[in-house]
């Protein structure tokens, strides 16, 4: 299967991604990341390691509005689009989102494209930012918890599965009227070999 990973920061590093990758391409899988470029990287798609990268380009010079233009704000038609385009480029036969802001263009794009949607939830976005927004007022006004907390239940209504690192995630979503059957912990530990390196 062509499986597609959707990532709104940026890209390398990060190593649950690559953790994923190598264990999905280990299977007999080909794997495809996009993710946000705010001026770093020169290549619009590059190989690295098992992944094959393909990155939302800066639309503007200046990172502090290419950060605010391409935030994934759930539904930003720059994200559908780029993810539209990579579907179709790449032959994707499953998608895959990490964590909340991008997921609602995934769920989209899904059921646009007749897709399986599988949703890595990294953490407890509403709650990170609940925390964030007591540090620094914009959190509170551009990124707020509640409504966050609304698109994590929208959203994990709507994926076909959802994958946590932790038990308590799954007792949470649990809670929250999700199907045991449709939630699977998956721990986010070291590989030695990529510890090496």
């Amino acid at each position: 299967m062509n499986v597609l990973l959707i990532y709104q920061g940026e890209f390398p590093r990060e190593e649950r991604i690559e953790k994923t990758a190598k264990s999905l391409a280990a299977n007999g899988h080909k794997v495809y990341l996009l993710c946000n470029d705010y001026g770093t990287h020169r290549a619009r798609e590059e190989a690295f390691g098992d992944v094959h990268v393909v990155r939302v380009g800066p639309a503007f010079k200046s990172r502090k509005l290419n950060r605010v233009v391409k935030f994934p704000l759930f539904l930003n038609p720059l994200w559908i689009w780029s993810l539209f385009r990579a579907v179709r480029k790449f032959h994707i036969d499953v998608l895959q989102v990490i964590d909340l802001p991008v997921s609602p263009a995934a769920v989209a794009l899904g059921r646009i494209c007749h897709l399986p949607v599988l949703y890595d939830m990294w953490e407890n976005y509403p709650e990170a930012l609940r925390g964030w927004a007591k540090q620094d007022w914009k959190y509170l006004v551009f990124k707020n918890y509640k409504v966050a907390r609304a698109v994590e239940k929208w959203a994990t209504r709507r994926v076909d599965h959802i994958f946590t690192v932790v038990e308590e995630a799954r007792e949470r979503l649990i809670a929250d009227g999700i199907n045991p059957d449709r939630i699977s912990v998956v721990t986010n530990g070291v590989d030695l070999d990529m510890s090496a390196t």
